[in-house]
C-alpha cells in the first residue's frame, strides 16, 4: 500500500511540475491535496480498527483462571501499571508466570489504577504485592531529600518510577523489570537460571538503536559502549542504583524526556560493571521488534500499538496473534499452583 501511494504521489507531482503554469495546474494541486489527506484518513482508519481488535485480544485475558505468584521469593518482578493498558499488563504477566512462578509480583501504580483495578489485579494474581502511587511518592521523595535534580524527575515524568521505585522499593534487592507490552512464550531458561543462581549478572535483551542513547552516552564520555538498552525487560540488582551519579547526570542535562531512564541506567551499569558484568540475551530468542522470525521465547511490541505511522501496522497484526496464541493457551487453566510449573 505504501509503494502505491509513493507511486501516484509520484507522478501526480510530475504531471503538475510540467503544468502548474497551465490551466490544469490549479485542479491537479487540489487533487494531490486530497489525495494526501484521503490517504492519512484511510491509515488512521486502519490503524484504530487494528488497536480495536489488539485491545479485545487482551479482554480475553480476563477468562483465564488465578495464577500464583510467591511474595517470599528472592526475585522480584516489578512492573509500572495504569488503568488503561490494564489487561496488556495482566497478559504480559501470566505469560511468564505460567513457565515460572517462583516470582514476587510486584506491580507500581501510575496513579490511574481505580479500586476495581487493584480487585482484579488480585483475583488473578494471588499474592501480587500493588504499590499505590501515593504511597510510593511518599516513601521515594523522602528518599530524595538530598537529590533536588532526582525528586525534579521522578515528579515530572512517570517513567522515571522505572528508575527509581523499582530497586528503592524493592525488598529483596534482586529484580525483573517488565513492560506491559511484552509477552512470553516458551520457558526462558536463561532467566530461570539469573532467577535460580547467585549471579551478579545485569542481563537485559536488545535493542537496536534506542531513542538518543548513543548521543546521550558520548555526551557523558562512553565513546566505547554499544548503545542498546532498554527498560523493557532487564534483570539487575538494586546496587545498580546509585542516586550520586544520578544526580550528576540530570545536573549536566537540558531536558529530561520519555528516554532519559533507560539512558542513565545504561551508564549506572557500566559504571558498575566490575562487580556485576553486564550481559544480553540471546536476540535471535529474546526479540525487538525489528527482529522478529521463528524461535521466539520473548517479545517485546515497544509501543508499537501506540505508533500512528502505518508503517507498523503489520505489527499490530503480529502483536494481536501473539496474543490469541499466549491466550489460548492459558484459557483452559483455572488455577496454577508454583508447585506444578516449575519442575521443568
Amino acid at each position: 500500500m505504501m509503494e502505491i501511494r509513493k507511486t501516484i504521489t509520484t507522478k501526480i507531482k510530475v504531471i503538475y511540475r510540467k503544468n502548474k503554469n497551465s490551466f490544469i495546474g490549479r485542479p491537479l494541486s487540489f487533487l494531490l491535496s486530497c489525495y494526501r489527506f484521503s490517504f492519512v484518513s484511510l491509515s488512521k482508519m486502519v490503524m484504530d480498527i487494528k488497536r480495536m481488535k489488539l485491545q479485545a485480544s487482551f479482554k480475553k485475558v480476563l477468562k483465564t483462571g488465578c495464577f500464583e505468584c510467591d511474595p517470599a521469593a528472592k526475585t522480584e518482578v516489578h512492573s509500572l501499571i495504569c488503568h488503561r493498558y490494564l489487561n496488556m499488563s495482566l497478559t504480559a504477566i501470566k505469560s511468564l508466570l505460567r513457565f515460572h512462578s517462583s516470582l514476587a509480583v510486584i506491580l507500581h501504580d501510575d496513579g490511574s489504577l481505580t479500586d476495581d483495578d487493584t480487585i482484579l489485579l488480585r483475583s488473578h494474581i494471588k499474592g501480587v504485592c500493588i504499590i499505590s502511587k501515593a504511597d510510593a511518592d511518599e516513601k521515594i521523595f523522602a528518599m530524595l531529600q538530598k537529590y533536588p535534580n532526582c525528586r525534579k524527575y521522578r515528579g515530572n515524568l512517570i517513567n522515571s518510577l522505572q528508575l527509581f521505585d523499582f530497586a528503592l522499593l524493592s525488598n529483596t534487592g534482586k529484580i525483573i523489570a517488565m513492560d506491559s507490552d511484552v509477552l512470553f512464550f516458551q520457558p526462558p531458561a536463561r532467566l530461570i537460571d539469573w532467577i535460580q543462581n547467585n549471579t551478579k549478572e545485569i542481563i537485559y535483551y536488545v535493542e537496536e538503536s534506542p531513542l538518543q542513547q548513543k548521543e546521550f552516552l558520548l555526551k557523558f564520555g562512553y565513546t566505547n559502549y554499544n548503545p542498546n538498552f532498554c527498560f523493557g525487560f532487564v534483570c539487575f540488582h538494586k546496587e545498580v542504583i546509585d542516586l550520586e551519579t544520578i544526580e550528576s547526570v540530570l545536573s549536566k542535562i537540558d531536558t529530561m524526556n520519555w528516554v532519559l531512564n533507560q539512558n542513565v541506567f545504561a551508564i549506572l551499569m557500566n559504571n558498575i560493571s566490575h562487580e556485576y558484568p553486564r550481559c544480553v540475551f540471546d536476540k535471535n530468542t529474546y526479540q525487538d521488534i525489528t527482529s522478529i522470525n521463528d524461535g521466539k521465547i520473548f517479545r517485546h511490541y515497544k509501543y508499537s500499538w501506540l505508533s500512528t505511522e502505518f508503517e507498523v501496522s503489520n505489527l499490530l497484526d503480529v502483536y494481536r496473534e501473539d496474543v490469541e496464541n499466549v491466550l489460548s493457551k492459558s484459557a483452559k487453566l483455572t488455577f496454577w499452583p508454583r508447585q506444578n510449573r516449575n519442575r521443568s
